[in-house]
């Protein structure tokens, strides 16, 4: 199995608000090479920022 590059996104300082998310997420992407992590869906509506 091959597993993707990390991914920097920028500044954080630019994405405020969003501890939480990040804390979720950043856990979920560790336990990625574990085999501890469910599949997960991103749903929001278009222009959203869903790929940021």
């Amino acid at each position: 199995m091959q597993y993707p590059l990390t991914e920097k996104i920028g500044e954080p300082e630019l994405l405020v608000g969003r501890e939480k998310e990040f804390k979720h997420f950043g856990k979920w992407i560790k336990n990625i090479p574990k085999r501890l992590s469910k599949s997960r869906v991103i749903i929001a509506r278009r222009k959203s920022g869903k790929t940021r």
